[in-house]
């Protein structure tokens, strides 16, 4: 015998029927209620498959390495979803490996017209230093020159509105840019122990790309870690010992060391009272 099902006023206000018709519910109702059976009956029970988001990931198909580049993208994007760094979604592409043929354009238009207004970074310098910028670093130096080089052309791009640029069969753009730097930073887990003008620098130009990106949160919390770094080196003290004043990575590539504590802190403030990026040089 096929079990009873409710009716379509009982459904609807999900009441308990007795199946009969008319059925209890509506002859006793106090309001006249035509008890009817004409919706057709649903399919019992969960209407799809749950699981946790680990399991879901795991039941994927993930393309390897011999697909086509596209598809490479999205493998990396499902690949590293609890990975991102912070002020990254999940739409935002993983570039593996960007080129100094990419870097050195965007270094040599950081100097022509973004250096007037961050003087802190020695171009020159940087792109004598500069190698392909790929994910397996195992020298400290290596490191601070990675992050400040993919942090710098991330802030140069966001603030000149460059478009991307091809590198192989990536896309690069600024945001690609800081995405590589923050990987980059978060593989190296002591970098807040080895604090030096370099590293305080990485985290200025991540406040301005996010900035310009209209991540304000994370603006703020990128100027906020730079500027209390430099206290903590006493870059705000008017008399600096020299050990203070060392940059770290090659103390040459660091240009006009006296204007840093400057520029964070008219950057902090100027976030702060108007939501704006500096955009031009501290006096």
């Amino acid at each position: 015998m096929p079990p009873k099902r409710a009716c379509d006023p009982c459904i609807s206000r999900k009441v308990k029927c007795s199946g009969s018709w008319p059925c209890d519910t509506c002859r006793d109702a106090v309001k006249r209620v035509a008890c009817t059976y004409l919706k057709p009956a649903r399919k019992r029970g969960p209407k799809t498959r749950r699981g946790t988001r680990a399991q879901n990931l795991d039941d994927l198909d993930i393309p390897s390495d011999g697909l086509n580049s596209e598809q490479n993208g999205e493998s990396s994007r499902l690949n590293h979803i609890e990975e991102l760094p912070m002020g990254l979604s999940i739409e935002s592409h993983t570039v593996h490996r960007i080129s100094k043929t990419v870097l050195a354009p965007i270094v040599r238009l950081y100097q022509q017209y973004s250096y007037s207004v961050w003087p802190v970074v020695n171009a020159d310098v940087l792109l004598q230093r500069l190698d392909d910028v790929v994910q397996e670093r195992t020298s400290h130096d290596d490191e601070n020159i990675a992050c400040l080089v993919t942090a710098l052309c991330a802030a140069t791009m966001a603030q000149l509105h460059l478009a991307p640029v091809m590198d192989g069969t990536h896309t690069v753009d600024s945001t690609a840019m800081a995405q590589a730097c923050l990987r980059i930073r978060a593989r190296c887990e002591s970098h807040r122990e080895h604090l030096d003008i370099s590293s305080l620098l990485v985290a200025f130009f991540l406040h301005v790309y996010h900035a310009k990106v209209n991540q304000r949160t994370s603006a703020m919390m990128y100027i906020q870690e730079a500027i209390s770094g430099a206290r903590i080196l006493r870059l705000d003290e008017a008399r600096q010992s020299r050990d203070m004043m060392r940059s770290g990575v090659d103390d040459d590539l660091i240009a006009n060391k006296e204007l840093v504590f400057p520029l964070l802190w008219v950057s902090e403030r100027l976030v702060t009272c108007t939501g704006l990026v500096i955009a031009s040089g501290p006096n």
